[in-house]
């Protein structure tokens, strides 16, 4: 709506669409978008908007999240962009022989993280805000958090989404594997370390590395932090219900010290 009326009042201004596609409580979770940013950005587009910009930048380490990156720039630049010839080429050129099992991967984690704004956004009713106020007693009352219900409902996603992210940790160390396995027979021979008069710039430059191992690797840790973490909420939350029914929870806090 707010759009809407922007677009029918502006008077002639350019108006830029700004997306939080990584709101700073997000930090640095692995966190996919690719299914909704191509018909977001070309809702903004319909809707009167003639620019975009990305919030919250991050330099390095992207690992899962190239994507979101490369989409924002790809869509803002042209959102009548071709989904699938994109995906496809996206896929094919970062992973080769793996690209399928990877847009599997891919699908996943953006499912584990459907309700990531409820969980770790800002707001009153999220579970970082929640838990924040928390003081460590028995709650008076039950978790009550955006988009669930009730608190049962609340663990069961976070459940499900841990559940998710093991399989696809899983599933990508063995993909790693089988790349390592074959890794140290392609690589050239690299005599270079016999010049005692190469700087190190020049050994850096010279250093021959499996560039699909190092993609999937980076993929991994990013993976392993964002596992983590929503263990972590897990914990927490079975740990905060479990006093609120009047136990005392030593079971549930044995988990929270492990996850952490």
């Amino acid at each position: 709506e707010t759009i809407s009326a922007w677009s029918q009042c502006h008077g002639g201004l350019s108006i830029w669409i700004g997306e939080y596609y990584n709101v700073s409580r997000f930090e640095d979770l692995p966190l996919l978008f690719h299914s909704l940013i191509p018909s977001e950005m070309r809702h903004y587009h319909s809707s009167g908007m003639d620019g975009a910009t990305f919030m919250h930048d991050f330099p390095v380490a992207w690992g899962v999240r190239a994507l979101s990156k490369l989409q924002h720039a790809q869509y803002a630049w042209d959102v009548q962009t071709d989904d699938n010839r994109f995906f496809d080429e996206y896929f094919t050129r970062k992973y080769g022989n793996y690209s399928r099992a990877m847009s599997s991967i891919y699908d996943r984690i953006e499912t584990a993280f459907n309700y990531i704004s409820s969980l770790r956004n800002y707001g009153a009713e999220t579970l970082t805000s929640v838990l924040n106020r928390w003081d460590g007693k028995k709650p008076e009352k039950p978790l009550s958090i955006a988009h669930f219900p009730d608190q049962l409902e609340l663990l069961q996603t976070l459940k499900e989404a841990t559940k998710i992210l093991d399989q696809v940790l899983c599933e990508l160390q063995k993909i790693i594997n089988l790349e390592q396995q074959e890794s140290w027979k392609k690589l050239p021979a690299d005599n270079d370390w016999q010049n005692g008069l190469l700087s190190p710039l020049e050994l850096e430059s010279r250093r021959n590395y499996d560039k699909t191992e190092y993609r999937l690797g980076e993929d991994l840790r990013g993976l392993i932090y964002g596992r983590d973490s929503m263990w972590l909420m897990l914990a927490l939350c079975s740990y905060h219900m479990e006093l609120q029914r009047g136990g005392k929870g030593n079971q549930e806090w044995e988990l929270v010290e492990q996850v952490a």
